[in-house]
């Protein structure tokens, strides 16, 4: 049983995420939990505009090389449904997925993605019995990010600026 008093892995992921949006002014507001994964309804201080962003965090890479580090989310049906409703009612959407360094935190990274992007990479559509899932990848001395899954290559990459406050203005 988890006491209200402990503090979970994904409570510090998550919490790295939410801390530089509170720095610039965004208020974050629980909507949804999933099985591996969790809504907010962003707002920024002075705007009338709302956001929705699903947060999904990795504690660590599942390839962690010298020269590149590998995160794998996968994503339920649940989560595809949900993305799905949120532009269908024109609400702007965003995908957080915290890349997380268990061993070295400052060599974490957070990759945001638009919806298209993310749609891009895991498809519209979900097939019972099979995954989807997106990839980012952090290769040293590369630009930014790349991002791909199960319905686009790794040749066919999406680059993700790691600047992703000022890009999608949280």
């Amino acid at each position: 049983m988890n006491e209200l008093g402990n503090v979970n892995k994904e409570d510090f992921y998550y919490g790295a995420f939410l801390s530089k949006l509170t720095k610039s002014g965004t208020i974050p507001v629980l909507i949804q939990t999933t099985e591996d994964g969790i809504f907010y309804r962003l707002t920024s201080q002075g705007s009338e505009a709302e956001q929705i962003v699903l947060m999904k965090y990795r504690s660590k890479p599942d390839h962690n090389g010298k020269k590149v580090k590998r995160w794998d989310f996968s994503f339920t049906k649940l989560e595809i449904q949900q993305l799905k409703q949120y532009h269908e009612k024109g609400i702007q959407h965003l995908t957080a997925l915290i890349c997380g360094v268990h061993s070295h935190l400052p060599q974490s990274e957070i990759a945001v993605l638009n919806f298209e992007e993310t749609i891009a990479c895991i498809g519209i559509t979900y097939t019972s019995g099979k995954s989807r899932r997106i990839t980012v990848r952090e290769e040293k001395y590369a630009p930014g990010l790349k991002v791909y899954g199960t319905s686009l290559a790794d040749k066919d990459f999406i680059r993700v600026d790691r600047d992703f406050q000022s890009q999608y203005l949280l």
